[in-house]
């Protein structure tokens, strides 16, 4: 089975908020680190983020 990552626009569409806003949360430290980094691009797999997103305050 392939793995799937998701971009941080694919995890702002994902929880319902801008690209800019999940960018904010990876700074700050309110959300996983990224699984992968490719180039300067961070990558997340998808159940990383699902993990989260039931785990996370206000969801």
């Amino acid at each position: 089975m392939k793995t799937k990552y998701m971009t941080t626009s694919e995890v702002a569409q994902e929880i319902g908020v801008t690209r800019s806003t999940v960018a904010a949360y990876s700074s700050r430290g309110q959300m996983p680190e990224p699984d992968v980094v490719y180039g300067r691009t961070p990558l997340w797999k998808t159940v990383t983020i699902s993990r989260w997103t039931k785990n996370r305050k206000g969801a």
